[in-house]
């Protein structure tokens, strides 16, 4: 007979969701917190193949039985906390987040958010402003669970070894996409690049365990340990999740689970009451974590420390309620009242999401008073220069490389090309003016995402042949004197050239970020192209930015009197910009104008703030600069084109 309940399996769970929470509340300093999560999965493979298997080989598994005890587990604690989590941030969070909050909270009820969530970075600091954002793992669970019991199925007609072979054929097939897929966005989220992570858990319930001494029980459980440890050490910002480097976690995992001996030091720590009582309501824990981070986040300024202790506090409190009056009362309800009752409050959800993606329910900040603020807000972000301008392309966006896109003055011949990414699409309309006044026009090529004179392996097929239109554009054009390239430079070097790292790298939090050979080397052959044709090149440097939006931390110190004010220090500005410096360092006559002096204070305060001392904002969102904000700098761009 199966046993019922292992109290180590509790502490391993109380190990992978205070990993997770680590991350959340602090990724700088627990970048490798989310390993928590792979963790869950093998625990989760295992605990619900132990079960599906058992039942099985036993002739008495019940696939209805099976779903029902999954939606009961799942369900219940999740529509409570979603709707705690809809109430809570109706006063919290502004327009245009709450419309997104709606579409996020349909995904969630209907266990879609993986997919939802898959063209997203999963690392970037934005994304962490959604706080449904975690639940993403529970759309992988699900889309587990239906597999897994569609496979029990077939484990009744098999023989116990052939279950064995199908675990590790749908762990080579998993992890062989994972692993030829990393450093896609959609790797993270997507089960089929996750499955294997259960399927190990699935292999040792599948496996008998083998005859082992204690000691020798005791050298793998210490192994697997330093293991976790040693990985952790490793993880930073920069390496690519999952992807190869995920395999020792997960295994080391997978040992702890199938060789703790009974009563060693390992399992007497994680059968601690407060490991086991924390890992009983871990699942809750997880579901109210990130809503709690998010509004502390938002509301309590200027108390690190506090925060951070009040987000556990919190944390735990809300899990607990949850766990006794939501998850434990339903786990195993006697009637069938229950299903329908979370069945439509699920649908309810769905509804209330609607209603709030389609702005036909809208947040406290939405209320007249705040209309002046909130529209000013808008009308700052939704400028037609920025991501949605006649002269930007993008995957889904083409434009020719003709006359259209001309910035400066409409009188004279273009003698000059702006040429970038999105950072230069911000940087056009301060630009045309400043050109305009000297008598001087330009051609301007701009792609979202897309960097100019910069060659990468990992562009998209569109990117790439924007970058080679543009560039012949430029070359076969006599009339053009000077090319001006602007882009967010650090999104495209890479932290190292290990294999595990090759992850965007753009949070200048203390990683400096490298630039690899063949970049360098590539980017200097561009320049010296131009340099060849004639042309002038002008390269500005790396734009400093911030971990939050600028313009929505302004309107949330307006409506709800916090002081939250985004700042980038002189030394973390150093850090995000060395991979440009790199990049920049051989160059010959070329001019380089650095945007720090006119958007930072260095020489009093050290730092680079978001808006002025009278609250004019310098940035459209968290990198790109406004009209404002690039004034200064479009003037120094358009003096140095007055002046070859």
């Amino acid at each position: 007979m199966m046993k019922q309940h292992i109290a180590m399996l509790d502490g391993l769970r109380t190990v992978a969701v205070v990993l997770v929470m680590l991350n959340h509340f602090s990724p700088h300093l627990f970048p490798f917190g989310y390993i928590g999560v792979d963790i869950f999965f093998v625990i989760s493979g295992y605990l619900i193949s132990r079960k599906s298997i058992y039942s099985a080989s036993a002739h008495d598994f019940n696939l209805l039985k099976f779903y029902k005890n999954r939606f009961f587990r799942i369900v219940p604690a999740l529509v409570a906390s979603v709707t705690g989590c809809l109430a809570v941030l109706w006063l919290v969070m502004l327009p245009w987040e709450w419309t997104t909050l709606g579409q996020t909270a349909q995904k969630v009820v209907i266990f879609f958010s993986n997919v939802y969530f898959s063209k997203s970075d999963y690392f970037s600091p934005l994304s962490m402003q959604n706080p449904l954002l975690h639940t993403w793992s529970l759309g992988v669970e699900e889309q587990f669970y239906l597999f897994i019991g569609l496979l029990a199925i077939a484990f009744l007609f098999l023989k116990k070894q052939l279950t064995s072979t199908i675990c590790l054929l749908i762990i080579a097939i998993s992890l062989g996409l994972c692993i030829y897929y990393q450093g896609d966005t959609k790797t993270y989220f997507q089960v089929q690049f996750r499955m294997w992570e259960f399927f190990i858990g699935c292999l040792l319930s599948a496996m008998p365990v083998a005859a082992l001494s204690r000691m020798q029980q005791t050298v793998l459980t210490y192994g697997a340990v330093a293991t976790l440890i040693i990985t952790t050490a490793f993880i930073n910002e920069a390496t690519i999740w999952p992807s190869l480097y995920a395999v020792f976690p997960i295994l080391a995992t997978a040992i702890i689970i199938q060789f703790t001996p009974a009563n060693s030091y390992v399992d007497r720590f994680l059968s601690l009451k407060f490991m086991v009582f924390s890992g009983k309501i871990s699942y809750s824990l997880y579901l109210w974590h990130l809503p709690v981070h998010y509004v502390l986040n938002n509301t309590l300024s200027g108390l690190p420390i506090l925060g951070f202790v009040l987000k556990f506090i919190l944390s735990y409190l809300l899990a607990y309620l949850t766990w006794r009056f939501i998850e434990t009362p339903f786990r195993k309800p006697k009637h069938i009242w229950p299903l329908y009752l979370f069945v439509a409050w699920g649908i309810g959800i769905y509804v209330v999401g609607y209603y709030m993606a389609q702005e036909r329910l809208k947040p406290y900040s939405s209320n007249p008073k705040f209309a002046p603020l909130v529209t000013n807000i808008q009308q700052i972000k939704h400028d037609t220069n920025f991501h949605d301008g006649d002269c930007i392309a993008s995957d889904k966006k083409a434009i020719a490389m003709d006359d259209s896109c001309v910035i400066g003055s409409i009188a004279a011949t273009p003698s000059v090309a702006l040429w970038g990414d999105s950072h230069s699409n911000a940087l056009s309309i301060a630009l045309s003016d400043a050109l305009d006044a000297l008598d001087i026009s330009a051609y301007q090529y701009s792609y979202v995402g897309c960097p100019s004179a910069l060659p990468l392996q990992h562009n998209t097929p569109e990117c790439e042949k924007f970058s080679h239109d543009s560039m012949q554009a430029i070359l076969n054009n006599p009339a053009i004197k000077t090319v001006v390239i602007s882009n967010r430079y650090c999104a495209y070097v890479l932290e190292s050239s290990s294999v595990f790292e090759k992850k965007k790298y753009c949070r200048g939090n203390g990683l400096y970020p490298y630039a690899e050979a063949n970049e360098i080397k590539g980017f200097a052959q561009n320049i010296a192209l131009l340099q060849q044709k004639g042309k002038s090149v002008i390269l500005v440097g790396q734009i400093p930015q911030f971990d939050r939006d600028v313009p929505d931390t302004m309107l949330r110190n307006e409506i709800w009197h916090t002081a939250f004010s985004p700042t980038q220090t002189e030394q973390q500005y150093q850090h995000l910009a060395a991979g440009f410096k790199q990049l920049s360092a051989g160059l010959q006559q070329v001019k380089i104008i650095e945007p720090a002096p006119f958007l930072c204070d260095f020489k009093q305060t050290h730092r680079c703030d978001g808006w002025d001392k009278d609250l004019r904002l310098k940035y459209y969102d968290d990198n790109h600069v406004s009209n404002f904000g690039a004034q200064n700098l479009a003037q120094a761009v358009a003096n140095a084109i007055a002046q070859p």
